[in-house]
């Protein structure tokens, strides 16, 4: 019985401690949400820029969690790009807040999280599906207005990773944003020592 009350006294005392460290990641969250949107908000206005973002190092003062735009908001920047595609005017800061807002992985620092990308997407009206088999990548990307690919590697002990947005294949190549060009599905997806690929398909 002692045994049994000593157990319970140690799972009461962890989940007590995992519900704080949630908490607070929480208002980490709130907070670094709120201060960047700020931020962003003004840096935005001063680039005093509307069109399609070719390059995310063109906007270093952007803010992103803990980290910036330039190293981690590929997910933000390919959402932004679809919405312009579409004839829409994205509110940019907005945009990188919701990733703020527990969308991203270690606070910014690793990314966009598949699941935010996806759930923005449809919070904007899109049909958003997503595929793991990479050897029905091709077809899914031929047959969608729009298409991120999403990948994941290590070089050595250093991670990688970027969203891809593909659209208007012409029956060779895709057209790119961000990394911006005209590739083909093997040059966009012949990306060395990749660990995890995901397909997003958005029409």
């Amino acid at each position: 019985m002692k045994k049994h009350n000593k157990l319970l006294r140690v799972l009461g005392i962890l989940s007590i401690i995992v519900i704080a460290l949630i908490s607070i990641s929480h208002l980490i969250f709130l907070i670094v949400a709120e201060n960047n949107y700020k931020h962003n908000t003004k840096a935005w206005q001063n680039y005093n820029y509307t069109g399609l973002i070719y390059n995310q190092h063109d906007f270093p003062d952007l803010k992103f969690g803990f980290g910036n735009i330039p190293d981690n908001g590929c997910g933000a920047v390919s959402i932004y790009n679809i919405l312009k595609l579409e004839n829409k005017e994205p509110d940019f800061p907005y945009i990188i807040k919701q990733f703020d807002l527990c969308g991203e992985n270690i606070f910014g620092l690793g990314g966009s999280q598949p699941t935010k990308v996806i759930s923005l997407l449809k919070r904007y009206g899109f049909k958003v599906s997503f595929s793991l088999n990479f050897s029905n990548f091709e077809n899914i990307a031929k047959q969608s207005k729009y298409a991120i690919y999403l990948y994941y590697g290590m070089n050595g002990i250093v991670p990688f990773g970027h969203y891809q947005l593909m659209y208007n294949y012409d029956g060779e190549k895709f057209d790119t944003l961000n990394i911006t060009g005209k590739y083909t599905f093997e040059e966009i997806t012949n990306i060395q020592n990749t660990v995890i690929r995901i397909l997003i398909s958005i029409n």
